[in-house]
């Protein structure tokens, strides 16, 4: 009877198990040119897009990728196409041409993914969705112009959007353009590259800004067709594409500002070691301006203004990430232009007559010095936990510290090196005969209740002190997870109380609990204590 029983339960688990199996999503496949691509990091959907490894992607399209660490951007090339990317954000671009895109590039694993269609199709590739085999589809020729020449236009509409009236262009597949320069305000040319079939090549808006737009063919070889606009009034206007670039839109400003001062012009000069806006407005106007935090925004309000300008793209930089500009207020007006700052930057404003120039630059960390103080050691180990050290914790941790310093070009002093006693009053003297600019002290925690966990940061009652404190406190938290202890003030801490300069004590972990401990035991952990300091450390410099 057991035995009976027994089977019956086994044969239960077995097809349980096996309905599971089959019930499983099977993972999805890439196929270029109807050959399966392998790929360590399995592609996954967000959003309903497709997000693959770039590389893998990239390099099986014939292109070649470079990575920016500091602007966390993608760039890949193949042939004359450029495509740009940056991780987390929206926007991209083709050919200097910006794209809005439904999903961000993303960085998952620690592998850059990015939205399929978008990159393949802009490479010239068809991309196409198997839904019954769960497979992505890329179908590349080995001429790009003939991918490009099957592109039809197959529409010319005008449209209001986001309270804007514009010229709309779509296509079967993705279309590139270029914008013919010209002086005379009246006419817009743009040429596509694509073939259109229109019954009706024209549409007559006549309204207040848009008399009418005309399409037709320009060239066969290469095909072209060209699309004017003609206008009623000079206003500024803005072209741009959806994502997966099958829609070209012409976006026209509405205001008639002509007879109140309006901000008319922004200009953006990237000189590398400097950056210069300029905005330039019809009329001299008060101004107010001030920063903002979490996330660091530079405000500019122009006071009596109204908008008539369209803000200008933003090409990769190491200033800021973005540039807003929008009617903040009408009654009264005031135009509101808001720059996303990146760390580590600092600006100058000067305004003169109707121009307002700012200056952006970094702000530089060349001389500072940093004095590390690795907690114990020789005779005085710390905590002891069985064969655990604090003193060869606190010291692996600052020697890693140290290189992500050095790497950034910030003098460092160590108080020690190696395993060797230090007197508690002779590392703020080090620090203080040195003329540091901060100082560092790392240890690990204990106490009697072994469930206590998490980071404390220590320092004397001093406001810069604590200050500093406080930004270790956060930095190291946010990038260990642990529990936040905040800040503690210790006013009998020697050598936090003696340091001269900015100084802070951190208190990683607990080694009297036991999750805290194996954590510390771990090369990963330890390296990710390190930088959560040097983070700290950075945003306090910055």
């Amino acid at each position: 009877m057991n035995r009976k029983i027994t089977a019956a339960i086994v044969l239960i688990i077995f097809v349980s198990l096996s309905s599971f199996v089959l019930a499983a999503e099977r993972p999805i496949e890439i196929y270029i040119n109807e050959v399966e691509v392998d790929s360590d990091v399995p592609p996954v959907i967000l959003n309903g897009r497709t997000l693959v490894p770039i590389r893998v992607i990239s390099e099986n399209l014939g292109a070649k990728v470079h990575w920016d660490n500091k602007n966390r951007t993608v760039k890949v090339i193949a042939d004359s196409i450029n495509v740009l990317l940056k991780i987390d954000s929206k926007k991209a671009s083709v050919n200097n041409q910006e794209v809005l895109l439904d999903v961000p590039a993303k960085i998952i694993k620690d592998r850059t993914m990015i939205p399929l269609r978008f990159v393949g199709e802009a490479l010239g590739a068809d991309v196409e969705w198997n839904n019954d085999r769960r497979c992505v589809v890329i179908n590349k020729t080995d001429n790009g112009n003939d991918v490009n020449s099957s592109v039809n236009i197959s529409d010319l509409s005008y449209e209001v959007i986001n309270d804007r009236p514009s010229i709309v262009i779509k296509g079967d597949g993705a279309l590139k353009y270029e914008q013919e320069k010209s002086t005379d305000w009246s006419k817009l040319v743009i040429d596509i590259y694509a073939d259109n079939n229109l019954k009706n090549n024209a549409i007559y808006v006549d309204s207040d800004i848009v008399r009418k737009a005309v399409i037709g063919i320009f060239k066969t070889d290469p095909l072209i067709s060209r699309i004017v606009v003609e206008l009623k009034q000079d206003v500024p206007y803005q072209i741009y594409q959806t994502d997966s670039e099958k829609n070209i839109i012409i976006s026209f400003n509405t205001l008639n500002n002509t007879a109140k001062n309006t901000l008319k012009n922004i200009t953006i000069e990237d000189k590398g070691s400097e950056l210069n806006v300029n905005l330039k407005t019809s009329k001299s106007s008060d101004i107010n301006y001030f920063l903002l935090s979490n996330p660091d925004r530079f405000v500019v309000d122009i006071n009596d203004t109204v908008i008539d300008v369209v803000a200008p793209k933003v090409s990769t930089n190491r200033y800021f990430e973005d540039l807003r500009v929008g009617q903040f207020s009408n009654d009264p007006d005031v135009v509101r232009v808001v720059f996303d700052l990146k760390k580590g930057v600092r600006y100058k404003l000067h305004k003169e007559d109707n121009e307002i120039k700012i200056l952006f630059s970094e702000v530089s960390n060349e001389g500072k010095l940093i004095v590390i103080d690795p907690g114990h050691g020789g005779s005085d180990p710390g905590t002891v936990a069985g064969m655990a050290y604090e003193k060869d914790f606190n010291l692996d941790i600052a020697i890693r510290l140290k290189k992500l310093l050095e790497d950034k070009d910030i003098n460092v002093l160590m108080t020690r090196e190696d395993d060797v006693y230090v007197g508690t009053y002779a590392r703020p003297i080090m620090a203080n005969e040195a003329g540091a600019d901060l100082f560092i002290s790392i240890h690990n925690n204990s106490c009697g209740n072994p469930s206590v966990s998490g980071t404390e940061t220590l320092c004397y009652p001093d406001p810069k002190k604590r200050a500093f404190a406080l930004e270790i406190q956060k930095a190291v938290v946010k990038e260990l997870g642990l529990p936040d202890r905040g800040l503690v003030e210790k006013p009998g801490y020697i050598v936090t109380r003696e340091a001269k300069m900015p100084a802070a004590l951190v208190e990683v972990a607990f080694m009297s609990n036991n999750n805290d401990l194996s954590l510390l035991k771990t090369e990963e952990f330890r390296q990710k204590a390190a930088q959560g300091i040097f983070n700290g450390i950075m945003n306090y410099l910055n």
